[in-house]
């Protein structure tokens, strides 16, 4: 390009030394080149520049357009993972710099012989640890300090001084960070429970407070811990990536290192376990029981070697610890003894929280299987999948009525059938992303909490009414 311009100056008579060449350069930086590599092709962004390059552009390069086409198929799929694995280095490497610091500073070099006058690097993504990491490159590539290189001008380097700017987040932005890989929004999955089985025990007249608050900080504790090890995994294994639309993205995006993560579930699990040595202490081993049975099955459900998750266990584990055992540990901590009737009682929010994980499951059933990983919808296919789902949230309304036929629910309870409307607009949406409509199946996880939020709030309620009733 630089070439044209020159030929046809010099054609119209204009000095080609009073041109100036200047050019935004796409820039990623972070710690090695091959993690920035890897993080920018997560990138949403740049996954759709790499889609729409111009066959000019691929050619020039050295590309074969069919590359670009692949991208963009799997890009307009919402294949973002796919979209990502499709690019190679090579091809992300020729239209953005990525690396170090010092990487991004020798081709802004390159750049500068070939011609360009003044690079201007431009961080491809807009936060803050980018926009800092790119303003460090461009006083590296003002100084001439990178390899060795004078300054741009041909003049003696340009001394900086002052406070060293980085590209390291700083405390807010882990304690940011550690929020958004704890996701106490799905906490409600683990306080309904203990605080259904705490309920029923006050409608018998027996409830040891100190005991059943701490058994509600222990669910919660244990919940956070796993809701931490399950991030961390799902990144790992190339689950959860910059371009999922409904993950974390604090640690690929480096506001909390791996390390730290692990940390924070260490401490999530150690109060966990100081907490249930207290239930142990006054509730003797049937909490012991129920506590080693939760802590391993946190622990494990991404964790190797079990990684239940992974094997098709997920949503029976599920159904089970958010279900029936915290229940049953609410109970137990409040009252001291184990009734039959509290597994019953268990069971219908127990179904819909099975429900959130199969709903996140099946909505995203193509990359697990694609990425090798057997879930309980990647087992029994979509259309089984899809009935699975539809079962499960009609199954918390009819158990519910039969515990109250059979007398082991009070009629009260009925009060949550005031969620119907929202489980039946919830399957609408679910029978419209079975249909396709990728809209309606990318949230179906969250719609299905929120109906399982509602349905909750409705049953505790209706359980400490019963008891004004009496």
């Amino acid at each position: 390009m630089r070439e044209r311009v020159l030929d046809s100056a010099e054609r119209h008579g204009r000095d080609a030394s009073a041109i100036d060449f200047r050019g935004y350069l796409l820039s990623y930086i972070s710690d090695s080149r091959g993690d920035a590599l890897n993080r920018a092709k997560r990138e949403p962004f740049v996954i759709y520049m790499i889609s729409i390059l111009s066959d000019t552009s691929m050619s020039r390069a050295g590309f074969p357009k069919e590359l670009r086409d692949n991208v963009n198929t799997l890009w307009r799929a919402e294949d973002y993972h796919g979209a990502a694995q499709a690019i190679p280095d090579e091809l992300l490497a020729a239209f953005v710099l990525v690396g170090t610091r010092q990487d991004v500073v020798a081709r802004a070099h390159e750049y500068h012989r070939a011609g360009m006058t003044v690079p201007l690097l431009q961080p491809v993504v807009q936060d803050e640890a980018q926009v800092l990491a790119t303003i460090d490159a461009a006083v590296l590539y003002g100084s001439g300090s990178a390899a060795g290189d004078a300054a741009p001008d041909g003049g003696a380097a340009i001394a900086v001084r002052g406070p060293r700017v980085s590209g390291a987040p700083g405390l807010r932005h882990r304690l940011q960070g550690v929020y958004e890989i704890t996701r106490p929004f799905s906490f409600t999955a683990s306080l309904v429970p203990v605080a259904l089985g705490g309920a029923f025990a006050w409608t018998q007249g027996s409830v040891a407070l100190g005991p059943f608050l701490a058994a509600l900080f222990a669910g919660l504790s244990l919940h956070a811990g796993t809701n931490v090890i399950n991030e961390i995994y799902d990144v790992r294994h190339g689950i959860d990536s910059i371009a999922s639309p409904r993950a974390s993205h604090a640690i690929v995006k480096g506001r909390v290192t791996e390390r730290q993560a692990f940390a924070w579930a260490a401490v999530c699990f150690a109060i966990t376990i100081l907490l249930g040595l207290y239930l142990v202490s006054v509730r003797g081993l049937l909490m012991l029981a129920l506590g080693v049975l939760g802590v391993l099955g946190g622990y494990f459900y991404t964790a190797p070697p079990f990684q239940y998750k992974y094997r098709a266990m997920g949503v029976p584990l599920v159904f089970l610890q958010m279900g029936v055992l915290m229940t049953v540990g609410g109970y137990l901590a409040a009252s001291g003894r184990f009734d039959w009737r509290v597994v019953v009682l268990s069971a219908p929010a127990g179904l819909l929280v099975a429900a959130i994980l199969h709903g996140n499951e099946w909505r995203d059933i193509s990359e697990d299987v694609r990425l090798g990983f057997t879930t309980l919808s990647g087992e029994v296919g979509k259309r089984a999948a899809y009935g699975t789902y539809v079962g499960l949230v009609l199954g918390a309304y009819v158990v519910l009525a039969l515990a109250v036929m059979l007398h082991i629910a009070p009629t009260s309870t009925l009060l949550a059938m005031f969620s119907l409307p929202a489980a039946w607009w919830l399957l609408r949406a679910a029978e419209r992303g079975y249909s396709g409509s990728s809209g309606d199946i990318n949230t179906i996880d969250l719609m299905t909490a929120r109906v399982h939020t509602a349905f909750s709030a409705l049953f505790l309620f209706g359980i400490a009414f019963s008891s004004v009733l009496k």
